[in-house]
């Protein structure tokens, strides 16, 4: 079941990342410090290189972050939209394997990679169970995710003068979930046997799934 043809790129997620905005900014630099720290406990668990997908990476900033922060992952970092890959190859140096691809449809097989990482993106897939479960095949081990947490993340938006006639709600924005609703959506999709931690960072809900059917 692939993801609806007609969905278009748009530069939000270079405006979300470039903010000057000091509260933005700050959210922001938590989300980074908390990706920091639960990547440095995945790590630590085997010193051996990691295989890493960020799947809907957009231009890049995610997958940037984790390359420069370890010297022991083998980053794959896949978008839906070409025009997001070709920017996060501009003068990028990085060894950063970057390719379009589907979420709802990946070409990779099963446990391919030791973490999987999908952050802000399950928000804007008209099927997000079946993203799920496919991040989930994908994954060796773990899963990293993260999505707005309603209602402060529209909330959010409308305080700062953004998206106002839509109560906050970005038009890109098809699912929402509270933090509590995060995890049941996720319990419900997966087998029983995972893991979950989440992590409230106001707004936007994370959440590490750990497979332990093997």
């Amino acid at each position: 079941m692939k993801e609806n043809k007609k969905m278009e790129y748009n530069t939000g997620n270079i405006e979300k990342y470039n903010t000057k905005n000091p509260l933005k900014r700050f959210m922001l630099d938590k989300f980074f410090l908390k990706l920091l720290q639960i990547f440095s406990m995945l790590i630590d668990e085997e010193p051996k290189t990691k295989t890493v997908l960020d799947m809907g990476c957009g231009e890049g900033v995610v997958s940037n972050f984790l390359y420069d922060n370890f010297n022991n992952l083998n980053i794959r970092a896949v978008d839906y939209f070409e025009e997001a890959i070709q920017k996060a190859k501009e003068n990028n140096d990085r060894n950063i394997i970057f390719e379009t691809g589907d979420i709802t449809s990946l070409k990779y097989k099963d446990s391919s990679f030791d973490v999987v990482v999908s952050t802000e993106v399950l928000e804007h897939i008209k099927f997000p169970s079946v993203a799920l479960k496919e991040l989930y095949r994908v994954s060796k081990k773990h899963i990293i995710l993260s999505v707005p947490n309603e209602p402060f993340f529209c909330f959010g938006n409308l305080i700062s003068g953004k998206n106002i006639k839509r109560l906050g709600n970005p038009i890109d924005h098809i699912n929402h979930w509270t933090y509590l609703g995060f995890k049941g959506f996720v319990k419900k999709n997966l087998p029983q046997t995972i893991s979950i931690k989440q992590y409230n960072l106001f707004v936007w809900t994370l959440v590490v799934i750990t497979k332990n059917d093997k």
